[in-house]
């Protein structure tokens, strides 16, 4: 009997607070990963889950979560 695992990675749909840009991103990215339109830089590796760039000046993140793709894989 072969057990299926579990997938806990995800695709992430999410917008740009600088440029209003929407875009698919991986939730488990090993680079950084900024924004196509602005280059603003959205998410960072912390070595599982990325995690949201927050911004120094106003202490919110760059970017926020629309969607969380592929739920039921």
């Amino acid at each position: 009997m072969v057990k299926s695992r579990r997938v806990r990675s995800r695709f992430l749909y999410v917008q740009c607070n600088k440029c209003r840009n929407k875009q698919v991103v991986f939730g488990c990215a090993k680079t950084k990963v900024g924004c196509l339109a602005c280059n603003t830089p959205l998410l960072i590796p912390t070595g599982g889950k990325s995690a949201l760039v927050k911004n120094p000046i106003t202490k919110l993140p760059n970017a926020h979560i629309l969607e969380i793709l592929d739920k039921n894989l």
